[in-house]
């Protein structure tokens, strides 16, 4: 028999009844039939069509209403039936477990049959609980907002997650069913099966969202400053990453049953660019180095003349800056030496190497915005690498801080003889960090310019003449005014000791053992040391020649005694 078709009044009178025998007590209900019950008394007293149409339109909305609410209460039983499931699951699972554990001698025919009965349920059951995580599950539709978007992805999400969750300890179930000797390769080929298809539906919303970011990058090139595109761009990428998560855990779950997972194992690498041992294991890489070969050789087949121009153009700014940058050195050097500037020979070495350095990386930053990398990242980077590297060189900054002021205030130069930061020698060569100094038994030191600068610097040679201080020590019994005369002869007879300042030869003190007269005369820096040495051999010399001697530390001794010491004095001493 055909049932007489309803009118929308009916079918409110109809769902007032459901929701009375469903016992569904909400607010909203209880509003929705309040509302219901008054249409309906004053439906019969209604003469206007207008009116009529109006009481439909409302009947209409509040069937609709219903629906709606008793859809929400309906799903918030079902997930919370669904946890009891899971839980229960895990449950039985550790109770099969704890049974294989036994000893057999623990073992009972009643408690076999329990278990397999149970590991035989798991089958039926994880169908049951996959098909009410994916009941009414839709992707987000195009015209969606971004907050729609999310919140239908994450509930994609929370189903995959218990979902990759029953599928493991289903996993587990048919893995101990296998050790009862119980024949579940059905099940198992349901679940790979099932398991299959769960990656392609996986892989098919991946593909669609790495689609989507690159589009969002396209339109951001043509709009830098749209706000939404970049918010959209964010999203569609976060949601790219946790796609290819749940991808993975899907291979997972697949690798344990032995299925061949390398072409989402590829669609895993396209999305994150990280590789895992899986990978190798399962020949992906050989597939991705074919694939990649075969677009680098379609590349260079169609845009070969393209390639080719812009390295050619790449090396010719690279070479022209190099040249350039090697004149501009040369042309700042000699400009350097004019003799109007008084610069030193490291400030002026430093000027020219760090301009040419300067042109040169200008040069190469150039070039590669000719061949179309962005400069405008790669200098960001620098900055924050710069930024990150100077603050774990502390040290190494203080020594270039110390570098420039050495190089400001000029306390020596290239071949000063200094005594600095405790190493006395010839300046060999200096940079920014450190200084390289000769000692004079041919020793290579470098010393930091921090120790340098925080230390006393001795300058030996940055005058042009030195004062050469020397001391003799002639007899109390010698004529003192023979031994200046013959001082003053030796010193106007040599032509290094220079006329001014005037050479100085006094009487300095009465020692212990001798009469010391100080000899100091002037000379060139450059003649100091040989000056120096031959003074003391030629005075040496003379002291000799002429009777003069030079004594040497004396001491009485006096003896005490009570007795009497024979001395025996023997010929000839």
């Amino acid at each position: 028999m055909k049932l007489p078709k309803l009118s929308p009044l009916c079918k409110a009178l109809a769902y007032l009844c459901l929701l009375s025998c469903l016992n569904i007590t909400s607010p909203q209900l209880m509003a929705a039939t309040t509302t219901a019950a008054e249409g309906i008394a004053q439906f019969p007293t209604s003469s206007s069509y207008t009116k009529l149409q109006h009481r439909k339109l409302e009947i209409e909305r509040l069937e609709e209403n219903i629906k709606q609410q008793t859809k929400n209460k309906t799903s918030l039983l079902t997930r919370r039936l669904i946890k009891l499931q899971i839980r229960l699951m895990e449950k039985e699972i550790d109770y099969a477990q704890a049974y294989l554990l036994k000893d057999e001698s623990e073992k009972n025919a009643i408690e076999l049959s329990a278990v397999k009965a149970i590991l035989n349920s798991h089958s039926k059951l994880v169908k049951h609980i996959h098909h009410e995580l994916t009941f009414d599950l839709k992707l987000p539709e195009p015209n969606m907002d971004i907050a729609e978007e999310m919140s239908v992805y994450n509930q994609i999400f929370s189903m995959k997650g218990n979902s990759d969750h029953v599928y493991a300890l289903y996993i587990q179930s048919i893995t101990l069913a296998k050790e009862l000797a119980l024949d579940v390769s059905h099940d198992e080929q349901q679940l790979r099966d099932l398991l299959d298809e769960i990656a392609a539906n996986n892989a098919v919303i991946l593909e669609y969202n790495i689609d989507n970011s690159i589009n969002f990058r396209t339109s951001l090139k043509a709009l830098p400053g749209d706000t939404d595109l970049k918010g959209r761009l964010n999203l569609t990428e976060q949601r790219t990453q946790l796609l290819a998560s749940s991808l993975q855990t899907t291979i997972d779950l697949m690798t344990k049953l032995n299925m061949d997972t390398s072409s989402y194992q590829e669609l895993v690498i396209m999305a994150t660019g990280q590789l895992t041992t899986e990978v190798f294991n399962s020949g992906v890489v050989n597939r991705l180095v074919d694939e990649w070969s075969n677009k680098l050789t379609l590349v260079l087949i169609n845009d070969s003349p393209d390639i080719l121009l812009k390295t050619c153009l790449f090396i010719i700014i690279i070479l022209v800056a190099i040249k350039f940058s090697r004149f501009s050195e040369g042309l700042l050097s000699a400009a350097m030496k004019r003799p109007g500037l008084h610069l030193s020979h490291l400030l002026r070495r430093m000027l020219a190497s760090v301009t040419s350095k300067a042109i040169l990386l200008l040069g190469i930053l150039i070039a590669l915005s000719q061949i179309g990398i962005s400069l405008a990242p790669l200098l960001a980077g620098l900055g924050v690498a710069g930024f990150i590297i100077g603050f774990a060189m502390q040290d190494t900054l203080s020594n270039f801080a110390s570098g420039m002021m050495i190089l400001i205030y000029r306390p020596f130069d290239e071949g000063d003889m200094i005594e600095a930061g405790g190493v006395y020698g010839c300046v060999n060569k200096m940079n920014l960090v450190s200084t390289t100094i000769l000692t004079l038994d041919n020793q290579t030191i470098m010393v930091p310019n921090n120790k340098i600068w925080g230390d006393v610097i001795k300058n030996f040679t940055h005058q042009e003449v030195r004062r050469v201080d020397l001391l003799f020590g002639i007899s109390y019994t010698d004529n003192i005014i023979h031994a200046e005369e013959i001082i003053w002869s030796i010193l106007n007879a040599d032509e290094r000791i220079l006329e001014s300042p005037l050479p100085l030869v006094k009487v300095h003190e009465l020692g212990e053992s001798s009469v010391n007269i100080i000899v100091r005369p002037w000379a060139k820096t450059a003649d100091y040391w040989d000056l120096y040495w031959d003074l003391i051999r030629t005075v040496k010399l003379r002291f000799d020649e002429e009777g003069i001697s030079i004594p040497f530390p004396q001491r009485d001794l006096h003896l005490k005694t009570q007795q009497a010491i024979h001395v025996k004095i023997e010929k000839d001493t």
